[in-house]
């Protein structure tokens, strides 16, 4: 059994100068526990206030709920390829979600 857990990046510009905006996390393709980190694309959507927001669905088994992950956003800007943002820790409420 999985557990699809949604990551969200809103820089919070009504609009965004990026493109190719990347999940990466501290797991492997299966959505287990990793030091090699995956790499997820994000679709770019629209929220509830009307920002620009990216969009990834990665699915965890469910054995890795309370698995501590640390993941962060990679862009594309005109330029050159930078991150965006910190890297945070997720626990077992972040895994429970779909």
């Amino acid at each position: 059994m999985t557990v699809n857990v949604q990551f969200r990046f809103r820089s919070g510009l009504p609009s965004m100068a990026f493109d190719n905006v990347r999940l990466r996390g501290s797991w492997d393709e299966q959505g287990r526990a990793s030091n090699d980190w995956a790499s997820h694309p994000m679709q770019r959507s629209r929220d509830e206030d009307g920002y620009d927001v990216f969009v990834a669905r990665v699915p965890f088994p469910d054995g890795e709920i309370g698995t501590h992950f640390r993941w962060g956003n990679r862009t594309r800007s005109a330029r050159h390829f930078r991150p965006v943002g910190d890297r945070r820790r997720t626990g077992r409420r972040d895994l429970d979600a779909s």
